[in-house]
């Protein structure tokens, strides 16, 4: 179990120690084994993608990349117009902890293959910026490396992701667009997640992405829906959830798709606010269209603006809740992390609130957002 670290004036032929750092994130992957972690010191780290890690870490010693100041890590794919995945993990436990990250030239940003991975405390912006005819892609993607009906056991906590496959008005197919958080393989959670500006979903389970639970998300201004659970072909979909969630701007707020015939046990939606949908708030199949008559139903929606503290559609905004916000102690606690986005504890008021941020009156004149968007 060794720390190791990574410097933007490091060799990949020192030793990894912190008076002796490595460079490059290849040099890391290839090398961090159980129990080890790798520490990323301020700086941008630019590399081509398709960057791959395969060692294995375990539930007691996983294996940790992390960002050695918050978001003072940056990572950047000098890629342009590739069909393959900017930072790949294939192995089991492994941490992925705090970075900044941007591949405008890959159709993923982030993929996560092995089982129980951790994401948290992320940025990712400019993520596929270039058309892709024969396939889609997403921001960050989890996806077992056997089959897809292999439970990941991820979870997806307190990133933000941003202006992802050229933005809300690009000209991405519906079948062949670029999502947001994208998980195609059974059981996870992702909470306290950001989503702005995409031409597909900002938030979307498909495929065997069944038994995803999704709280205190926002999602904001993605072309196709704010959050979609589907399954498709011989996959199932049974189990999911969707609690405390804000859809903003987006084309469908919450919707269901695809082979609903697969539906083997009800989604639930509670306690979610929809407001100012392009084309519809909710669209969820009515139960005579699902095997084994199962019923989808929203319930206890909160209703009216959200009211961001400074709305911007770029993502270079103050997404915290005004104090007069209708998301305020609007939620539910079952399920619900302790705490927001910033790390504030949940509740701070009589009730958990709605979305990603926890409102704190102290907290009310300090910047909430990013302001990387368009750098």
């Amino acid at each position: 179990m060794t720390t190791y670290y990574v410097s933007t004036i490091g060799s990949d032929g020192n030793s990894g120690s912190s008076g002796s750092p490595w460079l490059t994130m290849s040099k890391a992957m290839a090398t961090a084994v159980a129990g080890d972690t790798v520490r990323f010191r301020d700086g941008t780290y630019s590399s081509a993608g398709g960057l791959t890690q395969t060692n294995n870490g375990t539930s007691t010693n996983p294996i940790t990349f992390i960002s050695d100041t918050y978001h003072g890590a940056i990572l950047v794919s000098t890629d342009v117009a590739q069909q393959q995945a900017f930072l790949q993990f294939q192995g089991n436990y492994v941490i992925f902890d705090g970075f900044v990250f941007t591949s405008p030239g890959n159709y993923i940003g982030l993929l996560m293959r092995g089982s129980n991975p951790i994401v948290q405390r992320v940025f990712a912006h400019h993520i596929a910026n270039f058309q892709v005819l024969s396939t889609g892609g997403a921001a960050i993607d989890f996806v077992s490396l056997g089959s897809n009906n292999t439970p990941i056991n991820g979870l997806i906590d307190r990133c933000m992701i941003a202006n992802i496959g050229g933005g809300f008005g690009s000209t991405w197919t519906f079948a062949s667009s670029i999502e947001g958080y994208y998980v195609s393989s059974p059981q996870g959670v992702m909470s306290n997640c950001i989503a702005i500006d995409g031409p597909g979903f900002g938030f979307h389970p498909y495929h065997s992405g069944s038994n995803w639970d999704i709280h205190n998300c926002t999602a904001i201004r993605w072309a196709n829906g704010g959050f979609v659970v589907a399954t498709d072909g011989t996959w199932v979909q049974q189990g999911s959830s969707v609690s405390n969630c804000i859809a903003y701007g987006c084309g469908y707020g919450i919707r269901e798709y695809q082979d609903i015939s697969n539906w083997l046990g009800a989604t639930t939606y509670t306690n979610n606010n929809v407001f100012n949908s392009v084309t519809a708030d909710w669209f969820i199949y009515a139960n005579t269209l699902h095997f084994n008559s199962v019923t989808n139903t929203h319930v206890n929606d909160v209703a009216g603006d959200p009211q961001f503290i400074n709305y911007q559609a770029d993502g270079s905004g103050d997404y915290r809740l005004k104090n007069t916000s209708p998301c305020i102690d609007a939620g539910i606690p079952t399920l619900t992390p302790s705490y927001g986005y910033m790390g504030t504890l949940r509740p701070q008021g009589s009730g958990y609130d709605v979305g990603a941020y926890e409102y704190v009156p102290s907290q009310a004149n300090k910047r909430g957002g990013l302001s990387l968007i368009g750098a």
